[in-house]
């Protein structure tokens, strides 16, 4: 058995074209499953968000028929985040989410926030009415979060991006609920 290809260097998207592309890709235009990999996960290395899983599944549909199975050591294709758009819009990120997540990137690599205090991981499916029930107490301090955050996230605060980091504010109250709950059904 041969080792899989190394991957190539760090490939960027041009501004306004998408996310930034990272270092997963083979040089002959593949990626190789490793253990725990899932389309999301591989979306996730190839083109810095899981926004492009659908996609990437449609595109291997004839080789691996079953998305929940990926063999560890399988090569898949893994097309720019530019083709898979052209080829599946349907199933990529909307542009005004692409344009959301290039601008918020920028913004985090160039800014440092003032105040607050705790920092909140975005999981996908947050919103900020949930982030203030399950963080704060109140869903309605959803606004303190919004003006906390207001440079990262712009006018698209309903559009939360996984893997974004929202400031606090400083005054949680004590007994408040911290942990939300776990979803009861599966995607």
């Amino acid at each position: 058995m041969t080792p899989p290809a190394m991957p190539v260097g760090t490939f960027s998207a041009s501004p306004g074209q998408g996310f930034r592309e990272t270092a997963a890709r083979n040089e002959n235009g593949t990626y190789t499953i490793q253990p725990g990999d899932n389309y999301w996960i591989i979306s996730e290395k190839l083109y810095g968000t899981g926004g492009y899983f659908n996609a990437l599944a449609e595109h291997n549909r004839q080789k691996l028929p079953q998305e929940s199975r990926l063999p560890v050591g399988q090569s898949i294709s893994a097309p720019s985040a530019e083709q898979l758009t052209a080829s599946y819009p349907s199933l990529c990120p909307k542009p005004s989410h692409r344009e959301v997540a290039d601008q918020r990137a920028r913004i985090l690599s160039t800014s440092t926030r003032l105040g607050g205090g705790k920092t909140y991981v975005v999981r996908e499916g947050d919103n900020l009415f949930d982030i203030a029930k399950y963080e704060l107490g109140k869903a309605a301090r959803w606004v303190e979060i919004y003006e906390l955050n207001r440079d990262v996230l712009g006018q698209q605060f309903d559009y939360l991006t996984p893997g974004m980091q929202l400031t606090l504010p400083d005054d949680r109250p004590a007994g408040t609920l911290t942990q939300r709950p776990e979803p009861t059904y599966q995607r």
